[in-house]
C-alpha cells in the first residue's frame, strides 16, 4: 500500500509517496516539493493566492491518481503569528482538506516538535539533524532525497519524516488491515 506524506505550504509543499508492506517495512517511492510563485501580473493578492492553492490541489490530485494512497500522513499545522503567513498556510491546508474529502482519505497529523522528538530525541532538533536521522533510518531514500534541490529539501524530508513518525498510528494500522 502507499501513503502520501505532506509538509503543507503555499510556496513550498513537500510530499513523499511511501510504500508500506504487510510487515511494516517502508520505502520512499517518490518525493519532491511542489512550488508556487507569486504572479508577475498585477492582480489582487487574494486572487493570486487562490490560483496558487488550485495549482497545489492539481498536483495532489495527480499524485493520488497515480499512487492511490490509503492515507495522508502530514506534518501538523503550525500557527504562524504573521497574518499573511497564516493565510498562505491555511490555503495549502484547504487544498489538502479538499483532496482528502474528495478521495475519502484519513489524515494523521504529527506536530513538528513531535517529529523532532521522535526522530532526534529532542524537540529543538535542527532541520539538518532531522534530515540526517531520516537518512540513517532509511538509507535507500538518500538518493531520492538528495535529488531535491538543497534549498527545498527540508520540505521533502519533513513530508517523509511525518510518514516515519506515523507508522504506528491508528490510521496506518487500520489502513494495513484493509490493504
Amino acid at each position: 500500500m502507499h501513503v502520501l506524506g505532506c509538509d503543507p505550504g503555499l510556496a513550498n509543499f513537500g510530499f513523499a509517496v511511501v510504500r508500506i508492506d504487510a510487515e511494516g517495512y517502508y520505502q520512499l517511492v517518490e518525493t519532491g516539493v511542489w512550488t508556487t510563485t507569486k504572479s508577475k501580473q498585477k492582480i489582487r493578492v487574494a486572487v493570486d493566492n487562490l490560483r496558487r492553492a488550485q495549482i497545489l490541489a492539481g498536483c495532489m490530485d495527480e499524485m493520488v491518481k497515480q499512487y492511490s494512497p490509503v492515507a495522508v500522513l502530514t506534518e501538523g499545522m503550525s500557527f504562524p503569528q504573521n497574518s499573511s503567513a497564516a493565510t498562505k498556510l491555511a490555503l495549502s491546508w484547504g487544498a489538502l482538506a479538499g483532496l482528502t474529502a474528495t478521495y475519502d482519505l484519513p489524515v494523521e497529523q504529527v506536530s513538528p516538535q513531535d517529529i523532532k522528538k521522535q526522530l532526534c530525541g529532542k524537540r529543538n532538533a535542527s532541520k539538518l539533524e532531522v534530515e540526517e536521522t531520516v537518512k540513517e533510518l532509511a538509507p535507500p531514500s538518500i538518493v531520492l532525497l538528495n535529488s531535491v534541490a538543497k534549498g527545498k529539501r527540508e520540505h521533502a524530508v519533513d513530508a517523509f519524516a511525518a510518514v516515519i513518525c506515523s507508522l504506528d498510528s491508528e490510521v496506518v494500522k487500520m489502513a494495513r488491515k484493509f490493504a
